[in-house]
């Protein structure tokens, strides 16, 4: 069993091409990344409103997209986008994913995966 962490992206970014690590800013996403690092899991992922599942050091552009505004078909194709990519990366059956999100992005991906851990919950 890996441990695998998925954190949410947040709305303060850098408004020029970087690596998803370094795109969010703001003092939510710096402990969330701490607090990830501390569990040294095998992978992290970004959760991103446009770009899905983000391994940390994909380059992206800046974007203004926010899932919590989202229709829930939206959202359902979101996370099945999400969960696509997930099972290519990952076994969603064996592994333990550890959730630093809101409810919004984890609500249609905690369905299909077996062991899940959610630490805290973000507003």
């Amino acid at each position: 069993m890996k441990t695998i962490v998925l954190i949410t992206c947040v709305a303060p970014k850098q408004h020029s091409k970087s690596a998803a690590k370094q795109m969010y800013t703001g003092e939510l996403f710096d402990r969330l990344m701490a607090y990830a690092g501390s569990l040294k899991p095998d992978k992290t992922f970004i959760l991103s409103g446009k770009y899905g599942l983000l391994h940390l050091d994909d380059i992206i552009e800046y974007y203004d997209i926010n899932l919590n505004e989202c229709s829930e078909k939206e959202l359902k194709e979101w996370s099945d986008r999400v969960l696509q990519k997930l099972m290519q990366e990952c076994d969603i059956q064996r592994d333990k994913f550890i959730f630093l999100t809101n409810k919004t992005y984890r609500k249609y991906l905690v369905r299909q995966i077996k062991h899940v851990e959610i630490p805290f919950y973000i507003k």
